[in-house]
This record gives structure tokens, sequence and C-alpha cells, in this order.
């Protein structure tokens, strides 16, 4: 079974890309992608540029896992983020940042 750095080589070599491109978007050190690409998984933070660079789910580069309904709600995501005022996109980070550091509550 494909593991995270299974699926991470296979975008690298699929787009071309070399580490040293991918290290500059993500903002972290050569270093910290050459062990992304053999033995470390990345922050929730640096998963989340990954696959915004290639344009794929944080799920299915972390677990090989995804669903389309989960895919169009991202994709829809990602067309409106550009068109929020400054306050909406305020408004929405400090949403994420809250479920982020809150567990669903699952009982509801």
């Amino acid at each position: 079974m494909p593991t995270f750095h299974d699926r991470l080589r296979k975008l690298k070599r699929k787009h071309g890309v070399t580490a040293k491109e991918i290290a500059a978007d993500c903002n972290v050190s050569l270093q910290t992608v050459y062990a992304w690409l053999k033995c470390t998984m990345p922050n929730n933070n640096n998963l989340a540029n990954l696959s915004a660079f290639f344009g794929v789910s944080s799920d299915w580069l972390a677990n090989g896992v995804t669903t389309p309904a989960r895919d169009d709600m991202v994709h829809q995501l990602r067309a409106m983020l550009p068109h929020l005022t400054d306050e909406q996109l305020k408004i929405t980070v400090m949403l994420w940042r809250n479920f982020l550091h809150k567990p669903l509550d699952t009982d509801a």
C-alpha cells in the first residue's frame, strides 16, 4: 500500500518539480522536503501547503483516501476564497482555527 512518501514522490515526478521548488513554496528548508520524501510527515500547515501546491486533498496526500463529496467541497472553498472581503477572510480563518483546536462533538 502506498505511503505518504510514495504519493509525494509520485506527485513530484508527475509535476516535474524539484525539492527546492517545493521547499520554496512551502517556506521550509530543503532538508525538510528531503525528510518528507523519505521518512517524516509534515505538520498540518505544511500538509495543507503541499496539498495546495500539488492541487490534491490533504486526506489523499496524508492517507491515500478521498471522497468525491469532500473533494468537491474543498474545490468549492478554494474557488470562494479569492472573492472574500478582508473581513470575511479574517472571520473564516478564525473559524477554521477554532475547528482545528476543538474536536467535533460526535454525540450531537
